[in-house]
């Protein structure tokens, strides 16, 4: 719900062509950009408990290579976690900037691309933690449409990061971007409505059922 949130209150520059552009966006958008940097921050916390319990319960599991998918999950976790607050650090300085010269259009363009950079970036950590839920979900260990969802978000995550890469876009503006992280967060509660409606789900030993 705060990544929602979040999303909603500000999703970036829609004119990017000049540096005048961007600093008016961000100086007229300054309490929309501070809340939403708030909130993702708030959602980072909620992502870090999920990417450290899912690991846990992987872990536990007894499917090959439980250990090493496991272990690919914690760092992909913490790198998906400074990524989304580095951009949105970078964005939040923009946004309390006066309007005009204090950070000078120089620095506009640094601060906006250096943000767009980490936003484009974030998608192949997710993008790793994603393809352990599909592996995870076709070892019979998640129920089956929990793959489909895995599969469909992995997909996005990936051509959105060399699409946004490539283009130099805006990994918030872009239409691409914004639907790959509402499908992103409809992974994370796929899992965590999997592990509710079957509680032995990724337990020591005992395959969910499909």
């Amino acid at each position: 719900m705060c990544a929602v949130i979040a999303i909603l209150l500000d999703r970036g520059p829609s004119d990017t062509s000049s540096a005048v552009a961007i600093q008016g966006h961000f100086y007229d958008a300054h309490v929309r950009v501070e809340l939403s940097a708030l909130f993702w921050s708030i959602a980072v916390c909620f992502l870090l408990v999920f990417v450290a319990a899912f690991a846990t319960r992987v872990r536990s599991s007894e499917i090959k290579d439980a250990s090493l998918l496991a272990s690919v999950v914690i760092p992909a976790g913490a790198v998906l976690a400074g990524l989304q607050l580095g951009g949105e650090a970078a964005w939040f300085t923009l946004a309390r900037q006066p309007a005009g010269a204090v950070t000078g259009l120089h620095e506009a363009w640094l601060y906006h691309d250096l943000g767009d950079s980490f936003f484009a970036l974030e998608n192949l950590p997710a993008f790793l933690i994603v393809a352990v839920g599909a592996i995870v979900a076709a070892r019979a260990l998640l129920p089956r449409w929990v793959a489909w969802v895995s599969l469909l978000s992995g997909a996005l995550l990936l051509v959105n990061a060399f699409v946004q890469l490539l283009a130099n876009d805006s990994g918030l503006g872009d239409p691409l971007g914004i639907v790959a992280q509402v499908v992103f967060l409809v992974w994370l509660l796929s899992v965590a409505a999997a592990w509710r409606d079957e509680p032995h789900v990724l337990s020591a030993g005992t395959p969910a059922v499909a």
